[in-house]
């Protein structure tokens, strides 16, 4: 990497928060799937997978013990699978975080609470109501109350008020009655006249009606529900032996009693010796009964040192385009390298948080210079990167039909088919492994992905050629002789710094610069504060006279528009989106789009002239 790269590189690590200040999940905050390491975890998918097609099938109740030690995956793992969720297969479950219950009793009541908390809002109390409607409502013409005669008759007792109370927020015509009716299912208490209203005898809060509420949304929910019962541990570190059997009993009482449901428990390892392991001195808290309905106990494994550096890659990726819009550095590893991740793991003995903790430790040796550092700043500039070749083939990109119609809209000369087809030259990227999140996409159980059609990779390298190679070809039809150089540099107050490309027309010399940002659907933040910089220091330094910049449509920032409002006479900021930056390499080698036009326009100003010129006359035919 250039010089200047490294330091914007190191002054945006510096300035933000990196992936490894938070290094403890949480089951309220979803954990980024993109720094995913699946291996430690590899039996306890395999046994979740292998549970959930059996319950899929049959819609009997299942039990997956996971066990593991503090940092290990635990409650990660409840993000898995809730990211799995959005998959085609994911359609046929719903995870349920069930975190530690906050008291001894009314265990029922936290998790039934757990269960309406997640999937109420998506339309669960709505989807079980209408399908009980339907079950029991004979004919069109059937009256509500018919319906709930129906509905007791075939669930009697503590269920008469769960199905009476799904019927009436379905079918009653009075609003009041259907709010109460939500309220009860959602565990909202009620006056004695709202329940007399609502024609309610009971309270949710009682484990019976409870568990009869449960068992009903279990037998109608078209998903297998799956409760997963963090930090099972706490209630025998909070409360004592006689909460953990509590739960555990609870936890049983579930699997007996309610179908089409999937139980994994996340415990901690020391604590599970507790439970499962009968000792000469004290018999386990699990019975037999428990243990022989659970699956195989599942064990989280630590971290390999390539698992380590996989994760950091992972993460900083993760930083560079998802969180800042830019392209990551050259080197993966950087500012690190990879010795540091031996290091890292024998120091962590593989915990995946203490990995992370001491990764960033590190980092902030690098960037702010702490005694004891192992690694200094003038060996990140000396990192060895494995040079890619450039191909000297031409990559295929086939435009869409999207494109043609939304270029047909800005240019003079509509689109054939045989300019459907366009070269773009490319260099090869590096081939790297298929993120978890695009895994996830696929299925947890199995999934056929179709191919999609292949879209234009829009990059800054590739925006830059487009724009320059747009330019070029107005230079011919406007018999201007131009000078185009791609990679262009100069040197500002001792310091080397490069350009995308450079335009020579005569005595004037413009710079073309593009941001090194992931999307142009983003804002280009702080990749185009650098870049707006580096044009103005160009153009301070005598290099250049004017400077184009090709920033993301919306692209703010304090810095950033401080730079641009205090040079607008001589850098020309143009903003483009996605399907603009497509449409600009897709075209420029046949007819500029309609911003390969505005680009081209600040180094041929007539451009301007001639498109006003023939706007003003469309305008008079008109």
């Amino acid at each position: 990497m250039e010089e200047d790269e490294i330091e914007m590189y190191l002054d945006i690590l510096r300035e933000s928060s990196t992936p490894f200040d938070r290094f403890v999940s949480h089951g309220h905050t979803k954990d980024p799937l993109e720094m995913d390491i699946e291996r430690p975890r590899a039996q306890a998918e395999r046994i979740v997978n292998r549970a959930l097609r059996s319950t899929l099938n049959d819609r009997r109740a299942r039990f997956c013990p996971i066990v593991g030690a503090a940092g290990t995956g635990k409650t990660h793992y409840y993000w898995v699978l809730q990211d799995r969720e959005e998959t085609k297969e994911g359609e046929k479950w719903a995870v349920v975080y069930v975190p530690s219950p906050p008291a001894q009793v009314r265990l029922l009541l936290h998790i039934y609470t757990c269960l309406v908390d997640e999937l109420a809002p998506r339309g669960l109390l709505k989807d079980i109501s209408k399908k009980i409607v339907d079950k029991y409502k004979p004919g069109f013409l059937t009256g509500m109350k018919k319906v709930i005669e129906n509905a007791t008759r075939e669930n009697p007792g503590v269920s008469g008020d769960v199905v009476r109370a799904l019927i009436t927020y379905e079918m009653s015509d009075s609003r009041r009655k259907r709010r109460f009716a939500e309220k009860w299912l959602l565990g909202e208490p009620l006056s004695e006249e709202e329940l007399e209203l609502a024609q309610l005898n009971s309270v949710i809060e009682d484990d019976d009606v409870c568990l009869a509420t449960i068992k009903l949304f279990a037998q109608y929910s078209p998903r297998v529900l799956i409760f997963y019962f963090d930090e099972l541990e706490i209630p025998y570190r909070t409360f004592g032996e006689e909460a953990e059997i509590s739960l555990l009993e609870t936890i049983k009482r579930i699997y007996n009693e309610i179908p089409n449901i999937l139980i994994i428990t996340a415990c901690l390892d020391t604590v599970w010796e507790r439970i499962y392991e009968n000792k000469p001195d004290r018999p386990a808290l699990a019975d037999a009964a428990l243990k022989g309905r659970m699956e195989t106990v599942a064990v989280l494994k630590p971290f390999t040192v390539e698992d380590v550096e996989i994760f950091y890659k992972r993460a900083m990726k993760y930083f560079w385009e998802n969180e800042k819009n830019m392209a990551a550095p050259a080197d993966p590893l950087f500012p690190l390298n990879e010795d540091i991740f031996k290091k890292i793991h024998e120091r962590s003995r593989g915990n995946p948080r203490d990995s992370i903790k001491i990764i960033r430790d590190y980092l902030d040796k690098v960037l702010f210079g702490e005694e004891g550092v192992e690694i200094s700043r003038e060996e990140i500039a000396t990192f060895e990167t494995e040079e890619v070749p450039a191909s000297s083939a031409p990559v295929e990109i086939t435009v869409t039909e999207e494109i043609i119609e939304e270029t047909e809209k800005t240019t003079t000369k509509p689109v054939t088919e045989q300019q459907t087809s366009v070269k773009v030259e490319t260099s090869n990227a590096t081939v790297e492994e298929e993120l978890p999140s695009e895994k996830l996409k696929k299925t947890l159980v199995q999934v056929a992905i179709e191919e999609d059609d292949y879209v234009i990779e829009v990059t800054p390298s590739a925006v830059t050629g487009a724009a320059t190679d747009s330019i070029n070809i107005l230079s011919k039809k406007l018999g201007e002789e131009i000078e185009i150089k791609i990679g262009s540099s100069f040197t500002f107050k001792g310091r080397s710094k490069n350009i995308g490309a450079e335009i020579i027309k005569g005595d004037l010399h413009i710079a073309l610069d593009v941001p090194s940002v992931k999307s142009f659907d983003r804002s280009g933040g702080v990749a185009a504060f650098y870049a707006i910089t580096r044009c103005r220091d160009g153009i301070e330094s005598g290099t250049y006279q004017k400077a184009i910049l090709i920033v993301p449509r919306g692209t703010g920032g304090a810095k950033y528009s401080s730079v641009r409002d205090s040079n607008k006479e001589n850098i020309t900021v143009i903003e483009i989106n996605q399907k603009e930056a497509e449409q600009l390499i897709a075209l420029s080698k046949s007819e500029p789009s309609e911003k390969g036009l505005e680009i081209a326009s600040v180094v041929f100003p007539e451009l301007k002239k001639e498109e006003a010129e023939t706007s003003e006359e469309t305008g008079t035919q008109e």
